[in-house]
């Protein structure tokens, strides 16, 4: 099961990787850009935490299932209140669109 963590460095862009599994290489997480040019935050709600949500969704459940709705959602979340340190088990994403597409509102942190 992938991870997908990050530890805020200050003001500016920050970065997020994805561990895809025990003891494996972590990558970047691509970034695919639509909100935010500069690249990826947390902790809030502006673009770049938009763009986080997006792009994790993407690497997590492919570019086809993410629509506004879901990542806007996903962002308020997971994204927004999350603190210095971002981290998102990929088990924790997957519970949470399922209970999405059911018709479910699943609106508490997870942070």
């Amino acid at each position: 099961m992938k991870i997908y963590y990050g530890t805020n460095t200050g003001p500016g862009p920050q970065l997020i990787w994805v561990l895809p599994e025990l003891n494996a290489k972590p990558y970047r997480l691509r970034h695919f850009v639509q909100h935010s040019p500069d690249g990826f935050s947390w902790g809030y709600s502006g673009s770049g935490c938009a763009e986080a949500a997006r792009c994790i969704l993407i690497d997590c459940i492919g570019a086809g299932k993410v629509t506004p709705a879901l990542y806007q959602a996903f962002k308020r979340a997971f994204i927004a209140p999350a603190g210095a340190e971002l981290h998102i088990p990929e088990a924790a994403i997957q519970e949470w669109v399922a209970n999405q597409t059911k018709g479910g509102s699943n609106e508490k942190s997870y942070s």
